[in-house]
């Protein structure tokens, strides 16, 4: 199936394909096959959606009928009900307070924890398989239908690549006894693959959609079976990261004073700039320059500060 979609305002429209095979008896006796692409549109309502936001889509059947059509002579009726979900993300740089203080007031205020998602993206790239299979129990029957089933059974998530190791599973429907009845024969056909994703790392949460975008099968004359499938892989990465934000902020009316101006402190392992003057209520400028700091994003263990307090 495939799968496409639009942005509008406050709305996205999604399209996909779905393949429909009917196997059915003529009333002569003879097996045949008839397949239809049938398209699939509907709208979802999604407020202040834009079109940079990005949208994971997904589509699922939930029921479906086959019947034939009384309507009209050799025909059948396919009515097919599809769930479709989707999930919208923006993208935007929002600056947030993780910390604060005052020089001259105390502040107290109250933290939460929030989780947001970086770095979201989706990598798709084809995956093809070519093999030879020898099954004498087809022989020079005719394929009717070939089940294609990709499954992934390990995820090996390397710095910008990840493996994928898995089977494909092919169930074919031949024709036996000159097409007077049908048998089935079940095959596997392993794969391991490498792909590249730039940016992904041991750290990185994916998902991943594995996908039929083309099938042939061929019966060659020495009986053997001429595999070609390909398979789209769509890698949904992100990174998760929790983050400590300010809630709420209130002012301490009963701080106590402290009547020096000047204290001299030594800096230890973990300090920084701004840890040091919000203990000392002082500010990370007036330290710099008392102690002639260059570069504020280095001290060194055990060096001597002048910090001055402001009363």
């Amino acid at each position: 199936m495939n799968k496409e979609l639009k942005i509008s305002y406050n709305k996205v429209l999604v399209k996909a394909d779905a393949g429909v095979k009917i196997l059915y008896l003529t009333e002569d006796g003879r097996i045949c096959t008839k397949s239809q692409i049938i398209p699939v549109m509907g709208f979802i309502d999604m407020q202040d959606i834009s079109d940079e936001d990005i949208c994971d889509i997904d589509f699922e059947i939930k029921n479906m009928i086959v019947k034939p059509n009384n309507m009209e002579e050799h025909s059948i009726y396919i009515e097919v009900e599809f769930e479709v979900s989707c999930n919208a993300y923006n993208k935007k740089q929002v600056n947030l307070i993780q910390d604060l203080y005052s020089p001259s007031i105390d502040l107290e205020y109250n933290q939460k924890q929030i989780n947001a998602i970086s770095e979201k993206k989706i990598i798709k790239d084809v995956f093809s398989i070519r093999e030879t299979n020898a099954m004498h129990e087809i022989g020079n029957n005719k394929i009717q239908d070939v089940e294609v089933t990709p499954m992934i059974t390990k995820t090996t998530i390397l710095t910008d690549r990840v493996v994928f190791d898995g089977e494909v599973g092919l169930n074919f429907l031949y024709e036996e006894n000159s097409g007077r009845s049908m048998e089935a024969k079940y095959i596997t056909v392993p794969f391991n693959y490498n792909m590249d994703c730039p940016g992904v790392n041991q750290n990185t949460k994916i998902n991943t959609d594995i996908s039929i975008s083309m099938q042939d099968f061929t019966v060659m004359s020495d009986q053997n079976v001429e595999i070609k499938v390909d398979l789209e892989i769509s890698v949904n990465m992100f990174n998760t990261k929790s983050i400590n934000v300010i809630e709420e902020i209130n002012i301490n009316e009963t701080r106590s004073t402290d009547k020096h101006s000047l204290i001299i402190y030594f800096v230890k392992s973990g300090d920084t700039l701004w840890n040091i003057a919000k203990k000392f209520h002082s500010t990370m400028q007036s330290i710099a320059a008392i102690n002639k700091i260059e570069d504020e994003n280095k001290l060194n263990v055990g060096d001597q500060l002048f910090i001055p307090i402001s009363l």
